[in-house]
């Protein structure tokens, strides 16, 4: 007789990202690029969406958060985010087309993990995700290590990996503004 199977634990289930994209296409491009590593994507096209979507799913490590939404704009969003215990410390990648320095002040101020502006590259948001989340191809290492370093206690303090790198061999670094018109 064999013994029934386990649940899977916590640590086995795929990371999850929130992508908050008014542009139906954009958040198309992002979940299928996430999907290809190790993450389960849910995507909201509003502010308002975006936090029910927080509400409703506890599990979320990591918002990629449009700064131009309707309504409720991704800086309301990121400030509502702040306010709340829950997800005060939740990492937040800002990817928008507005690269204003008032915006991306005001995301520094609010605790922004990374900014990174539109056209961008799906294969570097796809690293520095999994940076952030210290996560590598095959699920995330706890206490472990990625390619070129090692992960103190499975977190990256200040977004960075020491001595290491990310996949696509771009150096991790806090609040990292990234431009790129590479849209692989």
């Amino acid at each position: 007789m064999t013994a029934p199977a386990s649940a899977p634990s916590a640590s086995d289930q795929p990371t999850h990202i929130l992508v908050v994209d008014d542009e139906p296409h954009i958040g198309r491009i992002i979940k299928t690029r996430l999907e290809q590593g190790p993450f389960t994507v849910t995507v909201a096209e509003t502010g308002a969406q975006a936090l029910v979507a927080l509400e409703r799913e506890p599990h979320i490590k990591l918002v990629v958060l449009d700064l131009m939404l309707p309504g409720m704009s991704g800086i309301d969003v990121l400030s509502a985010m702040r306010a709340d215990d829950r997800w005060k410390d939740l990492l937040c990648v800002v990817l928008t087309a507005a690269g204003h320095d008032v915006q991306t002040r005001q995301t520094e101020t609010l605790g922004v993990s990374e900014f990174m502006t539109k056209p961008f590259s799906p294969r570097r948001l796809l690293a520095r995700v999994m940076a952030l989340t210290c996560t590598v191809p095959g699920g995330t290492v706890p206490g472990g290590t990625v390619p070129g370093g090692t992960v103190p206690g499975g977190t990256v303090p200040g977004g960075t990996v020491p001595g290491g790198t990310v996949p696509d061999g771009a150096p991790p670094s806090p609040m990292q503004a990234v431009s790129s018109p590479d849209t692989e």
